[in-house]
Order: C-alpha cells, then structure tokens, then sequence
C-alpha cells in the first residue's frame, strides 16, 4: 500500500510542479504543492520548487527541503508545516546583543 501511494504521490507533485513553473503566483497551486511537499517531498523536489520562483512561504519550504532540514513528512497543512526559525536578538551583523536597531546613527542631512 505504501509504496503504491509514493508512486502516485510522485505523479501528483510532479504534475503540481510543471503547473507551478506554468503559474508560481496562483494560491491554489502554491497550496498544493506545499502541501505534497509537506507530506513527502523529497530534495530534488525541492530543488524544482525553487526553480519555478515561488512566493516566500513556498520558497521556505522548498529550500527546508532542498537544505534537508525537512527530512520527514508533516502532519499538518502547508503553509504551517514549516515555518523558519524567526530571527534571533542579536544575530544581526553586528555581533552585539539584541536592539541594534537603536544603536545606530541617526540619517545624516544631505552634504551642503
């Protein structure tokens, strides 16, 4: 049974895919895609996502799996199977703690 439903998933996720290179804006095939993404995309398939320049949330999810840092199938829907880590306070470039924002400098005026 499993290996017979990886066969047609395999089919699906690649007709969702040529329809996404056809259509990277529509909703619906964004949802589709990242949904069987979710449940069992594999790197490659990652890879052909993100050649199609899909919106951000899908482009995520794609690059989780192209990075392998999705390596077993969600059970909840896309766009909430995967979400990136958020930032963290402090990672910024300037190596200090959180807050850099307020650290710098006001805009200058313009050069007389």
């Amino acid at each position: 049974r499993t290996a017979r439903w990886q066969r047609e998933h395999q089919g699906l996720l690649g007709a969702a895919l040529a329809a996404l290179r056809r259509a990277p804006q529509h909703e619906y095939v964004n949802l589709a895609v990242g949904n069987l993404l979710a449940i069992g995309g594999g790197k490659e398939d990652g890879k052909r996502t993100l050649q199609a320049q899909p919106p951000p949330p899908l482009r995520a999810l794609a690059a989780a799996l192209w990075n392998e840092e999705l390596d077993t199938p969600e059970f909840c829907a896309f766009p909430a199977a995967w979400q990136p880590e958020p930032p963290r306070p402090g990672g910024g470039q300037d190596g200090g703690e959180g807050g850099g924002e307020q650290r710098r400098r006001p805009p200058r005026g313009p050069i007389p």
